[in-house]
């Protein structure tokens, strides 16, 4: 997504409130938040792309099954 994402992204995941995985935690896991999902895809629409309110921040793990399944 290029230079200003990288760094949007990694001041979203310094974020105490944002440093563990969603989806883990909901599980009673703890794991480290290293990708920052949109929760409802964007689709090229660059207002909800850059919205934080529509930002969390995944695993690795259910970052790529939440892509796979085309969330």
């Amino acid at each position: 997504y290029g230079h200003r994402w990288r760094l949007a992204a990694l001041a979203f995941l310094a974020k105490p409130e944002n440093r563990l995985c969603k989806v883990c935690k909901a599980n009673n896991e703890l794991r480290v938040a290293t990708e920052v999902d949109h929760i409802v895809p964007h689709r090229g629409d660059y207002t909800l792309f850059w919205n934080v309110n529509n930002w969390q921040g995944l695993c690795k793990r259910h970052h790529s099954e939440k892509t796979r399944r085309g969330e």
